[in-house]
């Protein structure tokens, strides 16, 4: 029982070692670089130090006609840990396409959703529910709603259990869990109400007894 750690395919751990030992010549010469490849070297793929798990996302109206029924894989990502306490904790993102065969490096990432992912893995591992299920890890990312949350998913039933990350709805807090039933509910009103905005946009409702335009 607990919160299980999918291990990503080899191709995928070849794209990320090849990317971090290839880095845009700047980024390769700077400082953030040269730790960005040294920690590819002292952290393997696989190794228990690197947190590595499967990246999801749905499209809008996706989400607001069914949930998460359709979510897919777009990536692995790469967390890995501070060398000493003057480094930072970083991740970085490998693409991977429908059939999960081909994988391209897509990018390195700083700041605040790095050790929030590692906080609120810790979090969910104390949790009761977490002890007595299978979880499997993964994150959802919706860039249209600015959201990026842990998911962990029930691997004997539908008891999904969710973290956002940061604030991305008034009725999500962050770093708070969450059912699947509760999430789904929040995430497909404000994926509705978002696209009737961008309805009511391209369409303004023409107001009554305006003159229509002259020709």
């Amino acid at each position: 029982m607990g919160i299980k750690k999918k291990n990503p395919p080899a191709k995928s751990e070849q794209a990320l070692v090849e990317g971090l030992n290839n880095l845009p010549p700047g980024l390769a010469r700077s400082k953030k670089g040269r730790f960005f490849a040294e920690s590819a070297t002292q952290f393997k793929p696989g190794s228990p130090n690197v947190v590595q798990h499967p990246v999801y996302t749905v499209s809008l109206q996706e989400l607001a006609e069914s949930g998460l029924a359709n979510a897919k894989q777009i990536s692995w990502r790469y967390v890995y840990p501070k060398r000493n306490k003057n480094d930072d904790e970083f991740a970085v993102e490998v693409a991977t396409d429908e059939t999960g065969q081909n994988h391209a490096f897509l990018n390195t990432e700083e700041g605040d959703f790095v050790p929030g992912t590692m906080s609120a893995i810790k979090k969910a591992e104390r949790l009761e529910r977490s002890q007595k299920h299978d979880y499997e890890l993964r994150v959802l990312k919706i860039p249209s709603i600015y959201l990026f949350a842990l998911w962990l998913k029930d691997e004997q039933g539908s008891n999904d259990i969710f973290v956002p990350l940061a604030e991305a709805s008034p009725q999500l807090a962050a770093k708070e869990e969450y059912s699947k039933e509760e999430f789904e509910r929040i995430l497909r009103q404000d994926a509705q109400q978002q696209l009737q905005a961008h309805e009511q946009l391209q369409f303004p409702e023409e107001n009554e007894g305006s003159t229509p335009p002259t020709p």
